[in-house]
């Protein structure tokens, strides 16, 4: 009996040592859970945030689209109704013909001439017509004034009608329009293939969409962050994602499919040395990720 009790003594402290460690355990469990709780709040606060501001971005650019279309065809009816008026101005000049036109209309030197010469003509028919009546010699001014007038008008359009027409401008280049895509809002629920047990899997979960679901790139493109808006949905994409980007990764490298399946799926035997596989969710950690698809 005395050797007993000191070996039940020692087995009773042992309890109590564990029973402590489990009421610390707990602590710590409860309290990281407090915390998470905390991140996925700030997290969805953030994401809630950032989602408006992607449908503000978004209508705003469509608008500014949409704007800039709408001036772009204005300014190609202007410019194709500069280039019609131009050619037929240039069709007008051309049907003339350069020796049918006066010299005044192609020489703006001999234009001013005939200009002076009216004006001097003018001023002799002044000279002569001192002896007549003062009412008929303000007849003859007026009449002298507007065909002086007259004369100056058809020489500044003989002059306009000699300048080349306004060549059209050139169109403006057209650089390649990017349809700004107004991502739609996911209503529904999105369900993720529970407890994949293969790399594949999780991998055409990803690329073609499994059990009816689309695929997860489907879903990206078309609702952005959307559809992902709880915290649960939120974390399994990422956790995944961080695997099929290494997939990724080594396609870009020039791996083959197949050959980077298989390398993923003896990393998960060689970090236990037996035969069963590590679960998937150890493979979806940026640190267990093999260096070679990093």
């Amino acid at each position: 009996m005395d050797d007993i009790s000191p070996l039940i003594a020692r087995i009773s402290s042992l309890e109590s040592q564990i029973g402590m460690y489990e009421k610390l355990f707990q602590t710590l469990s409860a309290k990281l859970d407090h915390h998470f709780k905390k991140y996925d709040t700030v997290v969805n606060a953030q994401q809630q945030q950032i989602n408006l501001l992607t449908d503000v971005l978004s209508t705003l650019l469509n608008d500014q689209h949409r704007y800039s279309g709408i001036q772009r065809e204005k300014l190609g009816n202007t410019l194709a109704g500069v280039a019609s008026t131009g050619a037929s101005l240039s069709g007008v000049v051309a049907a003339a013909g350069p020796g049918r036109q006066p010299k005044q209309a192609t020489d703006p030197h001999f234009a001013f001439q005939h200009v002076l010469g009216s004006q001097s003509d003018h001023l002799a028919a002044n000279s002569y017509t001192d002896d007549a009546t003062s009412h008929r010699g303000a007849e003859r001014h007026s009449s002298d004034s507007y065909h002086s007038d007259n004369s100056n008008t058809s020489a500044e359009s003989d002059k306009s009608e000699t300048r080349e027409p306004p060549k059209p401008r050139p169109e403006p280049h057209k650089a390649t329009d990017i349809e700004h895509k107004r991502y739609e809002l996911f209503s529904g629920k999105f369900r993720f293939l529970a407890s994949p047990q293969s790399v594949t899997e999780v991998w055409k979960e990803y690329t073609e969409g499994l059990a009816g679901q689309p695929s997860l790139k489907e879903m990206e493109s078309t609702y952005r962050s959307s559809w992902r808006r709880d915290a649960g949905v939120s974390r399994k994409f990422y956790r995944r994602k961080v695997l099929c980007r290494a997939i990724e990764t080594g396609l870009d490298k020039g791996y083959a499919l197949e050959d980077i399946i298989d390398t993923l799926e003896r990393h998960r035997k060689q970090k236990t040395g037996r035969q069963e596989k590590l679960p998937i969710g150890w493979l979806c950690h940026q640190s267990n990720i093999p260096s070679m698809f990093k």
